[in-house]
């Protein structure tokens, strides 16, 4: 006898009754046995209450449990193969050593379950809930846990090798032991988590968006480029987040802003690079375009036919002046041009501004030689996929 529900889910209740009474008993010897005497039957329990329900080592296998009711359930040593748990509520369970493989548990609750040394091999866990859960050791090889939520979880010793954690919280986990290998942790956020020499977090993807905020990445084993590329974003959210949002802090931090955007935070050589030859180019342009404010041994620069014809100034020269200036090195005998005893107010700001740009990229030099040492290697960049085809292809792997 099948009962329908009204939201359009099925649970047996042959099979439900039979559950109820091996529970009761506390011994799951009938429903195993008939399992194995059935084994091409359904198993329907769809938004069935098993709250509280002792199901040790109980066969689960290939069952449909969505939104089925496992609160307080005793399911240590369950098998949940293949069993579509989507939207299942497993929240305070004893899930210690359960089966999990390739299953179904996309919004699962497990939340402030024992999850000690679960199997979660290749299982769909998307958006699914493991806040305070105790994942002890438990096993997510392979699983899909995007956007998941394991914040102050217990993943002590769990392996995540080759797991799909895109966009999940990690925040307040105790991840000492924990194996991350070859998993995906794009814009996943890991702040305040605990770390040891025992972590290990190696050829993982990562992007701009990955937060290790207060972490402790000193002793995790990890790539050098990689950890580069975590402290970098660490610094960046540190830095934004000063920043602020509204207008007038924008105006007010916009040098700092600037200051790092030129060196992207400290990480960025050829950036830095570029934006030196960049202002140099600038300035050698005006000073090209307006040699009126400029004179050498006291005479216009415009009457010096070696330095100016036609009213345009040789580039190269003036180039060579704006490096000379932009280095504070100061070059030949080339001063602002003076008339009547005043100096031409356009060339005395502009060489200012030259002089003072050359002090603010040597201190953007020093910053980024700085860390350049400090770290263990050169910053990672994260590779940008082709299409969004293919980088879906490659998640579901």
């Amino acid at each position: 006898m099948n009962d329908e529900y009204e939201e359009g889910y099925k649970c047996d209740i042959e099979q439900y009754r039979m559950l109820k009474r091996c529970s009761d008993e506390q011994d799951l010897t009938e429903w195993n046995d008939w399992r194995k005497a059935h084994p091409d039957e359904k198993i329907f329990l769809q938004g069935a209450d098993l709250s509280s329900f002792w199901l040790m080592k109980s066969d689960l296998h290939g069952a449909n449990c969505q939104r089925a009711d496992f609160k307080n359930a005793n399911c240590q040593r369950a098998t949940f193969w293949k069993a579509n748990c989507q939207d299942a509520y497993f929240r305070e369970a004893n899930c210690q050593g359960v089966k999990f493989l390739d299953a179904q548990c996309l919004r699962a609750d497990f939340e402030m379950a024992n999850c000690e040394g679960a199997d979660f091999w290749n299982a769909k866990c998307q958006r699914a809930k493991f806040s305070f859960t105790n994942c002890q050791k438990a096993i997510f090889f392979l699983a899909q846990c995007q956007d998941a939520k394991f914040s102050f979880a217990n993943c002590h010793g769990a392996n995540f090798r080759r797991a799909n954690c895109q966009g999940a919280d990690f925040n307040v986990v105790n991840c000492q032991g924990i194996k991350i290998d070859k998993a995906n942790l794009k814009n996943a956020s890991f702040q305040n988590v605990i770390l040891n020499h025992e972590t290990q977090i190696i050829d993982c993807k990562i992007d701009d968006k990955t937060d290790f905020t207060n972490a402790s990445l000193s002793s995790v084993i990890i790539e050098p480029g990689k950890r580069a590329k975590l402290e970098q974003n660490i610094r960046r959210f540190g830095w934004e987040k000063w920043y602020g949002e509204t207008a007038t802090r924008k105006i007010a931090t916009f040098p700092v802003r600037f200051f790092w955007l030129i060196s992207d935070y400290g990480y960025n050589t050829k950036n830095v690079l570029f934006w030196f030859l960049l202002f140099i180019i600038v300035f050698a342009t005006i000073y090209t375009l307006c040699p009126s404010m400029l004179a050498i041994s006291g005479e216009p620069l415009t009457l010096c036919t070696f330095w100016c014809l036609d009213g345009v100034a040789n580039f190269w020269q003036m180039l060579a002046f704006a490096t000379s200036t932009m280095v504070t090195l100061g070059f030949s005998n080339i001063n602002v041009a003076v008339t009547d005893g005043m100096p031409h107010m356009l060339g005395m700001i502009v060489v200012s501004l030259n002089l003072m740009v050359g002090y603010f990229m040597l201190a953007v030099l020093v910053t980024r030689l700085a860390i350049l040492f400090q770290t263990m290697g050169p910053g990672y960049v994260p590779i940008k996929q082709k299409d969004k085809m293919e980088n879906d292809k490659r998640l579901l792997r």
